[in-house]
């Protein structure tokens, strides 16, 4: 279902800036880092029952591709720089003790310090990671950026690193609320959404998000906000 959505907005953007039909084709790709191998059927018609083969007409279908790298190691992790580190951030760094592995990641960038293009990724990393964990000190990033000659440069990006991470998380927290409320009880109105951006503290945003989970409906959501605010 997120899948489908993100495809309906896709070509509702294309429609909106006048493109001429017919649609584009999108392909979707699911890029899986989870614990365990994925097994879910990747055709959307399987969500559905069908007590007659008539009905099938009726039904949106769509598949989807399936990149799954749970079960790989490291060494099957193939590509250029910017990808290994991409995929190896993401089968790391939400797990129990991503700090043991930030050198391993770093590391594949010896020798591309000079280059704008490893540059502006690293800062991108260092965003994705102070927005994606909690378990990752600034000691952490500063021994892993050691290893690669970046220390003139390095209390920039430590800045940015920290100063990005609070916000993009504080951001991420905000459109995950939003979009718990859109898929239990559709477009929020205007007034709680002004409220939600206007909240800058990622544990509130947290605790809504929870209640917006619980709540059984819209109305008791707004109360609790009020309350908090």
């Amino acid at each position: 279902l997120q899948l489908l959505r993100y495809m309906v907005r896709i070509w509702e953007l294309y429609l909106k800036q006048k493109n001429p039909l017919p649609l584009p084709i999108i392909i979707p790709l699911v890029i899986y880092n989870g614990k365990h191998k994925w097994h879910v059927r990747t055709d959307f018609i399987s969500l559905f029952h069908l007590p007659d083969p008539a009905l099938k007409p009726f039904i949106p279908d769509f598949q989807y591709t399936v990149y799954d790298f749970s079960a790989r190691s490291d060494q099957e992790i193939k590509g250029t720089v910017i990808l290994q580190a991409t995929l190896m951030a993401l089968k790391y760094i939400t797990g129990h003790e991503p700090a043991k592995h930030l050198n391993k990641i770093f590391s594949l960038f010896k020798g591309l310090t000079k280059s704008n293009t490893a540059l502006e990724y690293i800062e991108t990393l260092l965003t994705y990671i102070a927005s994606t964990t909690d378990k990752i000190t600034e000691q952490d990033i500063q021994k892993a950026i050691q290893q690669i000659d970046m220390e003139e440069i390095m209390p920039t990006l430590m800045q940015k690193w920290i100063e990005k991470g609070r916000m993009e998380g504080m951001i991420l927290a905000q459109e995950m609320l939003m979009d718990t409320l859109m898929e239990r009880f559709g477009l929020p109105d205007p007034d709680i959404s002004g409220k939600i951006k206007a909240i800058i503290d990622k544990d509130i945003l947290k605790a809504l998000h929870r209640l917006a989970i619980k709540v059984n409906s819209l109305q008791e959501f707004k109360e609790q906000i009020n309350k908090i605010q």
